[in-house]
């Protein structure tokens, strides 16, 4: 396949399974611990949150931030071991 194939590919992978793990995290609350109290608190300061929708607003933007660092952690290590499996 092409570069351009291989890029496009895993942007699709990146989007697809970070809003998955949202979803599934968004269901599933308890599922993943929490930040702690403190953070919190300080994100919602950062993001000026007025009111419960804010605070819901600011919980799926979270939910999203961490999921694509974890999706991407994964795939970054999941495509390290492919490539160094295949080169042998």
């Amino acid at each position: 396949m092409s570069r351009r194939t291989n890029i496009g590919l895993l942007v699709a992978w990146l989007v697809f399974a970070t809003l998955s793990l949202t979803y599934v995290w968004g269901g599933n609350p308890d599922a993943i611990p929490r930040p702690p109290e403190s953070f919190s608190i300080w994100l919602s300061n950062l993001y000026g949150a007025q009111d419960a929708e804010d605070i819901g607003k600011l919980d799926v933007l979270y939910m999203l931030l961490v999921s694509f660092i974890a999706v991407s952690i994964c795939t970054s290590l999941a495509l390290f071991a492919w490539k160094s499996l295949r080169a042998q």
